[in-house]
């Protein structure tokens, strides 16, 4: 059985999708995590980085993210083509919802 089409032309654009991943799951969390814990009454409520935060200050939050790339760029090394570009595609997805996420919750702040 063949893979779709539209598969493969994500496989085309997988360079472009690993822009968009680091730029928001790298960058765009990041940048805006920090903003947020700078105002008043935000806080990490992830289960896995706000104890590390908790524990470490924002050089936790850097871990954090610097392995968690660093594991889903081995995840997507170790899988095949076409099934690989699914990692850059749910990274740009996850990194674009919690940095619209972390942008709500700042400006409710604000309000």
């Amino acid at each position: 059985m063949s893979d779709p089409d539209w598969l493969w032309r994500l496989v085309d654009l997988e360079s472009v999708l690993w822009i968009g991943a680091i730029l928001l799951y790298g960058g765009g969390d990041t940048v805006t995590t920090l903003w947020g814990l700078s105002r008043e009454g935000i806080a990490e409520t992830g289960p896995f980085v706000g104890p590390l935060i908790v524990r470490y200050g924002v050089s936790g939050l850097f871990v954090a993210k610097g392995v968690s790339l660093a594991a889903f760029g081995l995840a997507w090394y170790l899988l095949w083509k076409p099934t690989r570009v699914a990692v850059p595609a749910a990274l740009l997805v996850v990194g674009g919802a919690v940095t619209v996420w972390n942008l709500l919750a700042i400006a409710a702040s604000v309000a």
